[in-house]
């Protein structure tokens, strides 16, 4: 053991990998990424108004190249559709289709089972703390 071994950015590294590596898991049989799961997420939180591409690279963190390519392959899975924006041509709005909304559906209770094992060994107590910490990390 080295001394980054405990450092908090290595441990929390090696959480977010293992959390990843488990989702593929999960998500495989369905033929979808962790990533491509995120941006559906992000979709079902208001499915009647769509969101932008720039929208959806700042809620995700990612850039906005990477976002495209992953909108292009759920978009090819009939997942997602895109719209020009009437106002600006430039603009899509992207938007959760029926089929999207019909996967989300059924992954759901696995996610939330998935979850459930992950954090089996902390009580409701430590994962609102930590949560929370995370959450201010995030914002720094």
């Amino acid at each position: 053991m080295n001394k980054f071994d405990n450092s908090l950015g290595y441990l929390l590294g090696i959480a977010a990998a293992i959390n990843k590596n488990e989702l593929y898991s999960v998500l495989a049989p369905y033929d979808i990424t962790p990533e491509q799961f995120t941006l559906l997420t992000k979709l079902d939180i208001d499915p009647s108004k769509g969101k932008t591409q720039r929208q959806l690279a700042h809620e995700s963190y990612k850039d906005e190249a990477n976002i495209t390519r992953i909108l292009k392959k759920l978009e090819l899975k009939g997942y997602v559709q895109k719209i020009v924006d009437s106002k600006d041509k430039r603009n899509n709005f992207v938007f959760l289709t029926e089929e999207g909304q019909n996967l989300l559906n059924l992954l759901q209770p696995l996610i939330i089972d998935y979850r459930k094992r992950m954090l089996k060994n902390l009580s409701e107590e430590e994962i609102l703390t930590m949560k929370k910490m995370l959450k201010r990390i995030i914002e720094y």
